[in-house]
């Protein structure tokens, strides 16, 4: 599929995704499959990794496993709550949320 950037040069959907241009436009032009990316482990690194994510406009979503009728009992068993993104963006994602972890570690 091709597409016409903001400067009118014809691109393919790949590239304008690598150039990290205009990804709002392909959105809303041909909505993407989200996949599920990792399971966060706390909410602190939810918000550095969904901080990290938006100033590189990669697209996702960060849902909290969180419930009030529960009073979070499913955070105990199975995390903090899930990252889902794009599959074209998983790879990248997945190592950004490596490296946080790493630093994490190396921090202890």
């Amino acid at each position: 599929m091709k597409i016409i950037d903001d400067k009118g040069i014809e691109v393919d959907k790949r590239t304008l995704l690598t150039k990290r241009t205009c990804w709002s436009v392909i959105t809303t032009m041909e909505q993407e499959a989200y996949v599920k990316v990792d399971i966060l482990e706390s909410e602190i690194e939810a918000q550095l990794l969904d901080s990290i994510l938006n100033e590189r406009n990669i697209p996702h979503h960060i849902q909290s496993y969180h419930d009030t009728a529960y009073d979070g009992l499913f955070q105990v068993q199975k995390g903090w709550g899930v990252l889902v993104a794009p599959e074209l963006w998983s790879e990248e994602i997945s190592i950004i949320l490596s490296e946080i972890r790493q630093s994490a570690e190396q921090s202890e």
